[in-house]
C-alpha cells in the first residue's frame, strides 16, 4: 500500500488480504494457483501443516514486469490510479471511519 500511495506500480499475487485494496484497475495482478505447504516446509515449521499457500505463476510475473518496464505510459498511469484510491480509501480519516465501525460491531 505504501508504495500505492507514492504513485508506484505495484505487482503482487491476486491472492491473500491484498485484494482489499488492490484490484486490477490499480496494480498489476498475478494469476496463482493454491498449493498445500510441502511436507518440507511443514517439517521446518509446523505451524504450515495444513495451509494453503498461493502459487504465483511465473509466465504472467514476467509478462507483467514486462509491460511495466516497456510501457511506462501504462505504468504511470496505474501509478496515479493506486495513488488516488489509496488516498480516497485509506487516508487517516478514512481507516478511523473503518475502524469505528469495526469497534460498533462488537458493542
Amino acid at each position: 500500500m505504501e508504495a500505492m500511495a507514492s504513485g508506484l506500480p505495484v505487482i503482487a499475487p491476486r491472492w491473500g488480504g491484498q485484494l482489499d485494496f488492490m484490484n486490477k484497475n490499480n496494480s498489476f495482478l498475478i494469476d496463482c494457483t493454491e498449493v498445500r505447504v510441502s511436507d518440507m516446509d511443514i517439517a521446518e515449521q509446523p505451524v504450515y501443516a495444513g495451509q494453503i499457500w498461493a502459487e504465483p505463476s511465473i509466465e504472467h510475473l514476467r509478462s507483467a514486469m514486462r509491460t511495466v518496464a516497456r510501457d511506462r505510459d501504462r505504468a504511470a498511469t496505474i501509478g496515479r490510479i493506486a495513488a488516488a484510491d489509496v488516498r480516497e480509501n485509506f487516508s487517516p480519516t478514512q481507516v478511523a471511519l473503518i475502524l469505528r465501525a469495526i469497534m460498533q460491531e462488537f458493542q
